[in-house]
């Protein structure tokens, strides 16, 4: 039988492992202490980028210009979930990053802090990437410039991404980034804490659409470029692309109208 000595040392070593603060970049040399100050230098900077569930808030750290993360406080469940079963956002997005490393900004590294042994709050640290403009800006107007171009290059980015087994789970016009350069398109993917890894099937790569909230005369477009990157019929993945989009938007019109939040008819 376990001694109660060896199980009382085993519960020390489990407690003294999830109090400890978890973090990791790609040189530690470089980033060690600033991850470690990270709360002071996100709390002491004045440009907030974005600021809903999560903040992101821009630094100048030595020569790198960098962009801070930090994830919402996660309710009482969630920081025992994050703590024990499965990996935080912050993590996740760093992983990711690494993994994905062409599509996305620079991964710098993350950084959790835990309060009474259950995670608190989070960052992840990428570069600044500094981009013109998102599909959303390119979705939203008719007459923005080489905008067919700019569909196209996209279909091809996101067929990259699928081709390599990536599908990422938030992909909304928000978080597809594009800077134009050379007269043409460099594109990344943020928001990457949601992400699977898997071989697609068609319509899964079409479903992957749904979330940029485009018109049907858009959608063909951009799926109809897509299936002469997939050598498939043209009329089925626009049909198939389509479909779901219809489908996502109706699904989030009803939560709105439940919400009491008005939706044009």
């Amino acid at each position: 039988m376990i001694s109660f000595r060896n199980k009382l040392n085993g519960l020390l070593t489990v407690f003294s492992r999830v109090q400890k603060n978890k973090m990791k970049s790609i040189n530690d040399d470089q980033y060690a202490d600033f991850l470690l100050n990270i709360r002071s230098y996100f709390s002491n900077s004045e440009t907030s980028i974005h600021k809903a569930r999560n903040e992101i808030k821009i630094h100048k750290h030595k020569e790198d210009v960098l962009a801070i993360k930090s994830f919402k406080i996660p309710n009482l469940l969630n920081k025992f979930i994050y703590t024990f079963l499965r990996r935080s956002k912050a993590e996740r997005s760093y992983a990711n990053s690494i993994r994905i490393a062409e599509s996305v900004p620079k991964p710098i590294g993350y950084i959790e802090f835990k309060k009474y042994g259950l995670l608190h709050d989070s960052y992840f640290i990428s570069d600044k990437f500094d981009f013109d403009f998102t599909i959303r800006d390119v979705l939203r107007k008719a007459d923005f410039p080489d905008r067919h171009m700019v569909f196209a290059e996209f279909a091809y980015f996101t067929f990259l991404l699928h081709e390599n087994d990536i599908l990422h789970l938030d992909y909304s016009p928000g978080n597809i980034l594009i800077k134009e350069t050379d007269g043409c398109h460099i594109f990344k993917i943020v928001d990457i804490n949601r992400m699977i890894f898997k071989n697609l099937s068609l319509d899964q790569r079409l479903k992957n659409f749904c979330m940029l909230w485009a018109n049907d005369g858009d959608l063909k477009i951009i799926a109809g470029h897509y299936a002469k990157l997939m050598n498939v019929d043209k009329e089925y993945c626009i049909d198939k692309a389509i479909y779901y989009s219809r489908r996502h938007k109706k699904v989030k019109n009803i939560k709105k109208r439940l919400k009491g939040k008005y939706v044009p008819g």
